[in-house]
This record gives structure tokens, C-alpha cells and sequence, in this order.
């Protein structure tokens, strides 16, 4: 068995939030407590993970929409978070940037190593043809 703690995000240029950095730390007691009105920003950093992991939206937004409009400069996100089991703490850092264009970059470290990055896949099942 094994946890998966997230300990910190940094993210720029997401939805309304701008180039400056913006950086939420995340606790590790085993609960994040994200509390705001309306409108403070809450689902932005559910959105700036779920980029960083998988480079699109979980509420189905277009990429080029959830880029701040109001500069030239890319979409950036970088989440830091530990997977846990009883032979290792691996310490992951995964980092993702999204250009207007159309263009993603992707990297990951392992307790401070980059990473090859693999070649894609996909979730789907794999289609099964049957001889006559």
C-alpha cells in the first residue's frame, strides 16, 4: 500500500490569476482545507493540479482558454508531492507549461533526477478482433 501527499504548488498565467507566481503549500496532516466566497479562486487550484498532472482540464475547458489573457506569457504549473510506501519516500516534482499556440512541455523529476519523458499513452482499452 501507498499515499500519494501533495506539498506544494506553484502556478502563473491560470484563468484570472496573472504572471506574478502564486504558490499554495499544502499540508501535511493529511487534510487541505481550500475555503473561499465565490469567485476567490478555489477551483483554480484544483485546475492548476490537475494540469500539472495531466495537462488539461478536469471541468473540460479548452487549453486556450484557461490561459490568462491578459499577457503574452504561457500558462505555467509545477506541483511537488511524495509517494510514500514501506521500502521509499520518493519526492516527484512535475512541471507543465501550455503556449497559445497550441505547444506543452512536460517534465518530471525523481528525488531531484529529470526524467526521460515516455512517449504517450492512452487511457483507452485496446480494441480485441477475433479470428473467424
Amino acid at each position: 500500500m501507498h499515499s500519494i501527499e501533495l506539498t506544494r504548488l506553484q502556478f502563473k498565467n491560470l484563468f484570472s490569476y496573472g504572471n506574478n507566481l502564486n504558490e499554495v503549500m499544502l499540508n501535511n496532516s493529511g487534510i487541505t482545507w481550500i475555503k473561499g466566497p465565490n469567485g476567490s479562486g478555489k477551483s483554480t487550484i484544483i485546475e492548476a493540479i490537475t494540469v500539472a498532472l495531466f495537462g488539461e482540464s478536469y471541468r473540460k475547458i479548452p487549453q486556450k482558454e484557461m490561459i490568462n489573457a491578459a499577457n503574452a506569457s504561457k500558462l505555467w504549473v509545477r506541483l511537488e508531492f511524495y509517494r510514500k510506501d514501506a521500502r521509499a519516500n520518493t519526492h516527484y516534482v512535475v512541471e507543465r507549461s501550455l503556449g497559445r499556440s497550441g505547444s506543452m512541455s512536460f517534465t518530471i523529476w525523481v528525488d531531484g533526477e529529470e526524467k526521460a519523458k515516455e512517449a504517450g499513452y492512452s487511457h483507452h482499452h485496446p480494441t480485441i478482433v477475433t479470428g473467424k
